[in-house]
């Protein structure tokens, strides 16, 4: 039988905007092959805290962060 619920199954959620936000599975592989080359080591990352790499790969995060306006 039909919930009365607005969103059926899931009367947790009550608003629309408490919804998932929709991601670009594209947007998001690009930037993790990105965020991974920081520090790439054989068929892994190394990137040990405060190290060049690590610098680096929080800069570009921030950059990202601040184009994303957050």
């Amino acid at each position: 039988p039909p919930c009365a619920e607005p969103f059926g199954r899931f009367p947790f959620i009550r608003e629309k905007s408490q919804r998932m936000p929709r991601i670009n599975a594209e947007r998001l592989l690009f930037a993790l092959r990105r965020f991974a080359k920081f520090g790439a080591y054989k068929t892994g990352v190394h990137r040990p805290t405060y190290s060049r790499e690590d610098m680096e790969s929080r800069h570009w995060l921030m950059i990202q962060y601040e184009a994303l306006g957050l």
